[in-house]
């Protein structure tokens, strides 16, 4: 079954859809409905005092809606899982952005040696062209 949805995501947050893929029917829920109102509830929440309280809500929202009966540590462990993945995916978030802004830095930096290399050419040429104006114009 394929659970790739349309997250406008990177690979990041694939790993983070293919962890609920993997999880959630564990806990009774539905992943289709339930994969994007978790990663919303996850890209919208902010670092902060309110993240501990939107998380809690989240889970709270995911047991009710789960066709099992599942115990707190499950729902627990669940949890932890849910934000060592969210952790992961925002590494490989923060990787590919500085592997981006690398690969920008270095085409930049190539295109002015470029700019260099023909700027000097173009000097060259005209030193050229200089002295055969000036030998042309001697004899």
């Amino acid at each position: 079954m394929d659970h790739s949805f349309d997250t406008n995501s990177s690979s990041s947050s694939q790993a983070l859809v293919d962890f609920l893929a993997s999880t959630l029917p564990c806990m009774g829920i539905d992943v289709p409905t339930y994969t994007p109102y978790v990663l919303s509830v996850l890209e919208g929440a902010s670092e902060d005092i309110e993240y501990e309280e939107i998380f809690s809500a989240m889970i709270d929202v995911l047991r009710v809606s789960s066709s099992k009966e599942t115990g707190d540590a499950a729902w627990e462990d669940f949890g932890r899982g849910l934000l060592d993945a969210r952790l992961d995916a925002e590494h490989l978030r923060a990787e590919t952005v500085e592997r981006e802004a690398r690969g920008r830095r270095e085409e930049g930096v190539a295109a002015v040696r470029t700019a260099e290399d023909n700027l000097l050419k173009d000097f060259e040429f005209a030193v050229r062209a200089m002295e055969d104006f000036g030998a042309m114009e001697i004899k």
